[in-house]
């Protein structure tokens, strides 16, 4: 991460953030730097997400979390808190993704807006190699359908993923190989 330029860090931190959280775009960036934190035990970020729907601003409070990791080059955790702690003297407003372009040497006090964050998930897709038809804001359906994929229980993946309706979810969002009907599991063609 410290050979990271500052748009580098923040790109990757949004974008793991993403993959571990799935938040809609719009509502990540409104996070609020405040409500994150770390646990002192173990370095583990602990939150509760809470989206727009619920809140005028996201919060994240304690509640679910993003185990540290082992692998430093991808460890969410790390990164996010790389990116916190460089971009802390910013203006960034309290929001954790603040505009990473410099005017007369000094950051604007502009937080990025969901378009941006999608923009820069899709910027990293391509650099991993991923199909330019995917968005940035594909990533919701992509990890919450590897998760069940994985064996995460569905019940899990809706609170993380603040899906209200599983109905919703598992019929335009799971694009798993499992299908869900009526809580029972089916293959499916799909992937």
């Amino acid at each position: 991460n410290d050979r990271l330029t500052d748009a580098e860090l923040a790109k990757k931190s949004f974008a793991l953030f993403a993959i571990s959280v799935w938040p809609r775009c719009s509502d990540a960036a409104r996070v609020v730097r405040s409500t994150i934190q770390f646990s002192p035990d173990n370095g583990d970020l602990v939150f509760r997400y809470k989206g727009t729907k619920e809140l005028a601003v996201p919060a994240l409070t304690s509640g679910i979390g993003i185990p540290c990791g082992q692998y430093a080059k991808v460890c969410t955790v790390r990164t996010l808190r790389d990116y916190l702690n460089r971009s802390d003297r910013w203006a960034h407003g309290d929001r954790v993704w603040c505009c990473t372009k410099q005017q007369g040497g000094q950051y604007l006090p502009v937080s990025e807006k969901g378009c941006t964050l999608r923009r820069w998930m899709r910027d990293m897709m391509t650099r991993v190699g991923i199909d330019p038809k995917w968005t940035g804001g594909s990533i919701r359906m992509a990890a919450s359908s590897k998760a069940l994929d994985d064996g995460v229980e569905p019940a899990f993946i809706m609170q993380i993923g603040r899906w209200r309706s599983f109905a919703m979810w598992n019929a335009f969002y799971n694009r798993s190989c499992c299908r869900l009907v009526n809580g029972r599991t089916f293959a499916s063609g799909r992937g």
